[in-house]
């Protein structure tokens, strides 16, 4: 009888520290979960000048970057946050669409990280799909910060920000964009 209560005993002990190392491991995994922040590479955001109206081009490609501001077509306006150029733990695509502009409506392009997001938008014949412009988080769990999404209505143009200044001044009465939640998250600069 002691022999068992010995071995159940054994047991128990050995279910009580496999548990104990459970609890710890969802932190240890969280860490191995995210990509080294130095691994990232800056989300330019350039504004086109010849339009009134907003229109704004995001990219990682700084080659591409310095061929617009060159130009004196585009003007730079910085960086956005910090994305991840290919596809790496817990990353998203970060999907592009260009609106190519017509009499009636300017240049726009939309971002967005969701999948279900992207197959909506692959269906709108007035945007073309560009691409994969990065790679960012579905969540904040990595310490990414919310890349919200907003509409201008009268100028049919949207607007991408991390930055809650910009987000407020945004959706102001003068700013006269409609916030239309979050494209997905960046690492904060």
């Amino acid at each position: 009888m002691k022999a068992i209560l010995s071995l159940f005993v054994v047991a128990l002990l050995s279910l009580s520290a496999k548990a104990a190392s459970v609890n710890i491991a969802p932190e240890a995994r969280a860490a191995d979960a995210c990509p080294d922040p130095s691994t990232g590479i800056p989300l330019l955001r350039a504004r086109y000048l010849l339009s009134v109206v907003g229109t704004r081009y995001y990219t990682t490609n700084t080659t591409l970057m310095n061929q617009l501001v060159n130009s004196a077509l585009w003007q730079p306006e910085g960086t956005a946050g910090i994305v991840f150029k290919s596809a790496s733990v817990s990353t998203v695509p970060l999907y592009a669409f260009l609106h190519a502009g017509t009499t009636s409506a300017p240049r726009d392009w939309y971002y967005t990280a969701s999948a279900s997001d992207k197959a909506i938008w692959d269906k709108n014949k007035n945007y073309a799909y560009q691409g994969i412009s990065g790679h960012m988080f579905s969540n904040a769990a990595c310490g990414g910060v919310p890349f919200y999404t907003f509409w201008d209505p009268v100028h049919q143009v949207h607007f991408f920000t991390a930055d809650k200044k910009e987000r407020k001044r945004a959706t102001s009465a003068k700013g006269g964009y409609i916030d239309n939640g979050i494209a997905g998250y960046i690492l904060p600069l």
